[in-house]
Order: C-alpha cells, then sequence, then structure tokens
C-alpha cells in the first residue's frame, strides 16, 4: 500500500564524514586520531612559514597510517582527499593510498622535485594533494596510507628522506537518505540521493521503520500516519521508530453516484464507494426494484458490461459525483468498517 506523505524535505549539507588538520593552528592538527606502525613517536612538524606548512609527522621506513570509519550509508560513492608532503630525496620508491585495502593511488616522486623549503638543505620538498573517489558496500571503511621509503642499504635516514601529512578529509560524494521497511536499516530500500529530492517525496511505498544517511543531511518527516501528524527532524540515522499509527478519520472516501440510462431506456442508478481510488462498493437500483450490491472491481466491470454502459460516458458524469469526506470507522448509520478492514 502506498503511504501518503505530506512532506519530506531533505537538506544535503557539507557531507564530512572526517577532517583533520586543515589549517595551520596546532590544536587542529590532531595526530593521536591514527593507528601508527612504524615511525610511531612523531607528532607535528612545519616546513617554511607559508600556509599549509603544519602536518601530521614526520614519518618514513615504510610506516603506515591507518583509520578506520564505521556507521558509513552503504552503497555509496566516497571521496578522500589528502595532502602529501614529500620532504627531500625521494628516488621514486612510491607512496600508497589505500581504502579497505584496495590500492588508490601510488604517487611517485623523485628527489629534485619541489623546491627546498625545510629540513635538509639539499633536497627539495613539495605539498602534493592527492583526491580519489571510490565506493563501497559495506557500512565501514578503513584508510591507511604507507610509503616505501629508506629501503637502501647505505642507510638513509629521516633527515635524507621523509613524509608529513595534512588536509585529511573523507566525505560523501553524493550523500544518499536510505529508508527502510524494517528496523535496523533491513528490508525493503527506498533511497534519495542529493539532485533527487523530487523524487517521489511524498510516496514512500511502504512503512518507514528505520533511516539510514551520512553526516550533514537533515531530513524532516510528516504524514498523518506518523508522529501524530507532526513533522519530525532527523540529523542521525534512526535504527528504528514505531511511531505508525492507522488513523480512522483519515481514512477518506469518495461516494458517487450516476445517473444512467441504457439501450433499452431502462433508467437506473449507480452508487459507487470509493475508498483510496478503488471502487469497492457497488449498488445498482433499477426503477427500485433490481438491487445489486457488491464490493470488487470484478463485479463493477461485469455490470458495465451487461447493462451496455459506456466507460468513456461514465466518466463525463463525473460533474454528477458528490465527493465526500467521510469517517468511515466512526460511522455508526453506515457499517463500513468490515469492508475497510478487508481492503487494508
Amino acid at each position: 500500500m502506498v503511504l501518503q506523505i505530506s512532506v519530506l524535505k531533505i537538506l544535503f549539507l557539507k557531507s564530512i564524514i572526517y577532517e583533520n588538520c586543515l589549517t595551520d593552528t596546532i590544536t587542529d592538527c590532531k595526530y593521536n586520531d591514527f593507528t601508527i606502525t612504524g615511525i610511531s613517536n612523531a607528532t607535528l612538524e612545519s616546513c617554511g612559514s607559508s600556509p599549509k606548512n603544519l602536518m601530521i609527522g614526520p614519518y618514513g621506513f615504510q610506516t603506515t597510517v591507518t583509520k578506520t570509519f564505521t556507521n558509513i550509508p552503504p552503497n555509496n560513492q566516497l571521496e578522500f582527499s589528502v595532502g602529501i608532503w614529500k620532504l627531500d630525496s625521494w628516488d621514486k620508491e612510491g607512496f600508497e593510498v589505500y581504502a579497505n585495502d584496495i590500492l588508490l593511488e601510488n604517487l611517485i616522486l623523485d628527489l629534485h622535485e619541489g623546491t627546498m623549503i625545510c629540513r635538509s638543505v639539499i633536497w627539495e620538498d613539495k605539498l602534493v594533494i592527492v583526491t580519489k573517489k571510490f565506493q563501497i558496500t559495506e557500512s565501514q571503511v578503513t584508510i591507511k596510507l604507507k610509503d616505501n621509503l629508506n629501503k637502501d642499504v647505505w642507510g638513509e635516514d629521516l633527515w635524507d628522506e621523509s613524509w608529513g601529512f595534512r588536509e585529511f578529509i573523507l566525505r560523501v560524494s553524493v550523500p544518499c537518505v536510505n529508508f527502510y521497511s524494517e528496523c535496523n536499516y533491513l528490508g525493503t530500500l527506498f533511497q534519495i540521493c542529493q539532485g533527487e529530492q523530487s523524487k517521489m517525496q511524498h510516496i514512500i511505498p511502504f512503512q518507514i521503520k528505520s533511516i539510514l544517511m551520512g553526516p550533514g543531511i537533515i531530513v524532516k518527516v510528516k504524514g498523518p500516519n506518523y508522529f501524530g501528524g507532526l513533522i519530525k527532524e532527523f540529523t542521525t540515522s534512526d535504527p528504528c521508530f514505531d511511531s505508525y499509527q492507522v488513523i480512522p478519520n483519515l481514512l477518506f472516501l469518495s461516494f458517487q453516484k450516476l445517473y444512467m440510462k441504457n439501450e433499452h431506456n431502462i433508467n437506473f442508478i449507480i452508487y459507487m464507494l470509493i475508498f483510496n481510488g478503488s471502487v469497492f462498493n457497488i449498488k445498482i437500483n433499477i426503477s427500485d426494484k433490481i438491487q445489486v450490491s457488491k464490493f470488487n472491481q470484478s463485479l463493477f466491470e461485469f455490470l458495465i458490461q451487461g447493462f451496455n454502459i459506456d466507460l468513456n460516458k461514465l466518466k463525463r458524469k463525473q460533474n454528477k459525483i458528490l465527493q465526500l469526506k467521510y469517517l468511515a470507522c466512526q460511522s455508526s448509520s453506515l457499517d463500513y468498517k468490515n469492508q475497510i478492514n478487508q481492503i487494508k
């Protein structure tokens, strides 16, 4: 059953999952946020005095820097960006960037690339920005940075070649909101992504029980059967909410009364009770003598054929239709409660 939602607004803001060391302020560079294997005593380093001089490091000797992020909406495209400081005499050994152990970048730089800025006065230094987009199917991702420096037998040290990093940013490239028919992000999925805000926003094809979304997104939901008809705002994922209720006085019926005449000039009246666009009660009164009543569409089609009624004429007669908002489940004069229960 299609469930009407009167308000569904989705605001996609800055969908940043994580960011670190964007400025040259020491407190903005949190080196303790990462797991280090190798040179683990490095903290912060500056290279020169120009903007973007501060970095986390220096590292070398095949050090790996990793960080894992959880609760990421699956089946989304992510974008990772990081600034890598090449310090001194890299010899095209390669610097690797991984996401979930998949190689995104192998950065090859020569010893003379850049300009002499800091540390050794013999070799050049350079800040390189690496940006990569990738897709994940699971709900977590591990970013790994790894160098292949200081492997030569003559004993290169960190003053000969090393590296640092800054502007570490992980974001959702195309943010989406996932609506699920069951708790804990299970069941049927209905997804709306950035740029698709007009995609059937008012007709979610099932009862929503959980919402999964990334950071920087605001979802506002309002419907006659949700949260007492009030607007509910979500800024984070919600694994389970049980606020949906069937409200009887919002079951709208329309009553159609058509005066017709068949080819034998027999006058008759068709009474049709419509629920959510479907005919489920038909009563035909012919000269107040014959009366037929049934609760399905097939009989209606049979009666139309039996009395040679032109469906196009039937549609043109709709100016005679009286539309009523009827509190069906609260009626004492007309017993349609059982019929409504049958078609829910």
